[in-house]
């Protein structure tokens, strides 16, 4: 970087966490169960891992980096742990538990269950913990800092007797490395090279790792680049070629020269400063070898601004200004056909979609085809990777998002539980109930911004009371159901129709009335879905507390695309393919497996899509505020309508085609 920057990514650690406590963890891995008691759990002064170990045990960590979440609870379901575990703790497990959430992807989640001695404790390990994962700026720390990471982490995986066992650090290099030479080079930076050895932790120092780590993986590259700049004459880079250097290669040409000016003899001595480690060579402002791969390791050449991972832009514009992460079907965990749905995938969207350090989505394409009427501003997590498209198969993993989907349908059992699937595509079903809890639980841990939830409403009217009934007895506080104080829902145009023609007519004097700005709506759930006209909703209100609410839906009557798979018939007319429950399959069927494959590609090449109703229960109409979907008429309907709550859904090839014939137009949409 031209301009000297202190990358501080380091977030304070609690002393409790620093000191330790013993639990009690337990693991359970389908019929396998893990049960280690009385562990000492500690986490690092640089709050990289949570680390324990216990009597004849190896040490074991856990990267924070893959902790998204601290959940309080935990129940074990094998009867023996339970009851030995319920013996031990004079209090309740729910009150003493604590399960951390770990995992590499959204998908495949781990559970670590640990049990505390009290409650009070259980509370100040899950405060601690959280406030130092889902930390965007350590999953961005320089190669040097990550290789003094895995240097650190090799020093909590001692065996018993307190030695790191030689074969530790040698996985460390397993990959791509054949065994022999990992192996001498170990034994040629002078440590213990033997399979069963054991090294002094005191002895294996961080610079011997670092030369380990430049033996078994040499930067030829770089070496080349220091002949070349030094065309091979010397052992270092003088001050002049290192200036030519920094301002020819390294300097990104496309940086204002005011904002990030060249390198000059001062920046560069003290580069030289910071990565020398000959005091020779930094009195003459010399780079040698080794200097110069420690500054390529550095924050110095971070693949991303690093100062972007901080709160940098300005929160005081209306919701519309910003772009949101938009996830699309949330729930599924794998294919839209055939996969499975999962509540948890609403806490893993959440939790991974924005923190208190915000960034700007950059592809102004993406966001403006999920969500074009888009309302905050959202951080994707560096360590999820994002969902493909709609129109691919594997939608797997989902980056995380503040505003997530919710298919909702008739539940067919005798309770009649709303659902949450996709559609007549073979996927699992979820409780929409268990998908509210879920939401409320994790939809403020890692971020203040508000939350959106975009119902698409396949329900009758029966299942769409208790749709809000559970929005409002789950949520409580948390849901906006009224307009906030300063940014009323008024139209600002009063439409006429004269001659076919729409025509605007003022309601009054004063500019155009905006949207919130983000933090005005913090902590707050805003639902997404068809609203009643005003006078239709207060008659229809009227109507249903007197009972005399009629649930006159009419299934062909729909907006909003949703899946609906049709198969061709013997008789060649189309079938509905219901839903059904997963049944095992003989793993030495082939023959089956091909048909079942068959038999998807058929389906899946007849899919017919049905939108959401358009018949709303009143109740649930009167929850819908800032997030209004209408019928897209236009750019010029819109902006002589300026209402700024409403928004519209465009298809790919609607959007590509006006984002090419009225891209002004575009950009200035939605109104505000």
């Amino acid at each position: 970087m031209t301009k000297a920057y202190d990358f501080n990514w380091q977030r304070p650690i609690p002393e409790a966490l620093l000191k330790g406590c013993i639990f009690d963890r337990w693991e359970e891995e389908k019929e396998q169960v893990v049960y280690e008691p009385n562990a000492l759990f500690r986490v690092d002064e640089y709050g990289f891992f949570i680390y324990w170990n216990s009597d004849g045990r190896d040490g074991q960590v856990l990267e924070l980096s893959q902790v998204n979440d601290i959940r309080a609870g935990g129940i074990p379901k094998d009867v023996r742990l339970l009851a030995e575990l319920s013996s031990k703790h004079r209090y309740g497990l729910d009150e003493v538990s604590l399960t951390i959430c770990s995992g590499t992807d959204m998908v495949n989640i781990n559970y670590t269950h640990v049990v505390c001695p009290d409650p009070d404790t259980a509370k100040i390990w899950q405060a601690g913990l959280r406030s130092i994962t889902n930390n965007i700026k350590a999953n961005n720390v320089c190669p040097a800092t990550c290789l003094e990471k895995h240097w650190i982490k090799l020093g909590f995986l001692v065996d018993p007797d307190g030695k790191l066992p030689v074969r530790r650090i040698a996985q460390t290099f397993a990959s791509g490395k054949t065994e022999k030479l990992v192996y001498q080079c170990i034994g040629d930076v002078g440590l213990p090279s033997g399979k069963n050895d054991v090294i002094e932790p005191q002895e294996f120092t961080l610079e011997k790792f670092q030369e380990l780590y430049q033996r078994v993986c040499p930067r030829n590259d770089i070496e080349e680049l220091f002949n070349t700049i030094t065309e091979g004459k010397t052992d270092y880079i003088s001050l002049k070629q290192l200036i030519t250097f920094l301002n020819e290669k390294q300097r990104d040409p496309r940086l204002n020269e005011i904002l990030h000016p060249f390198y000059d003899e001062r920046r560069v001595r003290e580069i030289v400063a910071a990565h020398e480690t000959n005091p020779e060579n930094i009195k003459e402002g010399r780079l040698s070898q080794g200097g110069l791969v420690r500054y390529l390791m550095s924050d110095e050449n971070a693949p991303v601004f690093l100062d972007r991972l901080d709160m940098y832009m300005e929160m005081d514009q209306p919701l519309s200004h910003y772009y949101i992460n938009s996830s699309h079907n949330t729930y599924l965990t794998g294919r839209q056909f055939g996969g499975k749905s999962s509540v948890e995938m609403y806490r893993q969207v959440l939790l991974a979609g924005c923190s208190a350090e915000l960034t700007v989505q950059a592809h102004f394409l993406q966001a403006l085809l999920q969500a074009v009427s888009a309302y905050l501003v959202l951080e994707a997590s560096s360590k999820r990777s994002p969902r493909p498209s709609d129109d691919d198969d594997d939608d797997g993993d989902d980056d995380g998002g503040r505003c997530v989907e919710l298919d909702c349908w008739d539940g067919k059992g005798e309770d009649e539980e709303p659902i949450i699937t996709h559609g007549k595509a073979m996927c699992t079903d979820i409780l929409f109930k268990d998908v509210i809890y879920a939401i409320r639980d994790c939809a403020f841990v890692t971020s203040d911004y508000p939350v959106i939830l975009s119902f698409e409403n396949h329900c009758c009217k029966k299942q769409q009371y208790k749709l809000a009934k559970y929005c409002l007895d789950i949520f409580g506080d948390l849901l906006l159901t009224e307009p906030l104080p300063n940014y009323p829902m008024t139209d600002w145009l009063v439409l006429l129709k004269t001659d076919g023609n729409l025509r605007g007519r003022s309601q009054g004097p004063g500019p155009r009335q905006p949207l919130a700005q983000p933090q005005r709506s913090q902590a707050q759930i805003l639902i997404k879905n068809k609203r009643l006209k005003p006078e239709d909703e207060k008659r229809e209100l009227e109507l249903w507390r007197k009972g005399q609410l009629q649930n006159d839906d009419d299934d062909e009557e729909k907006e909003d695309a949703s899946v609906t798979i049709i198969a061709p018939s013997e008789e060649g007319e189309g079938e509905i393919i219901e839903p059904s429950s997963p049944t095992q399959e003989n793993p030495g069927s082939k023959k089956k497996k091909v048909e079942a494959q068959l038999e998807e590609q058929l389906a899946m090449a007849h899919y017919q899509y049905t939108g959401a109703t358009v018949h709303v229960h009143p109740v649930l109409s009167s929850l819908v505020n800032y997030a209004q979907p209408v019928k897209f008429q236009g750019f010029e309907v819109a902006d002589e309508r300026a209402i700024h709550f409403n928004m519209s859904s465009f298809a790919e090839t609607a959007a590509l085609g006006c984002l090419k014939s009225q891209a002004i137009e575009f950009v200035k949409y939605p109104p505000h």
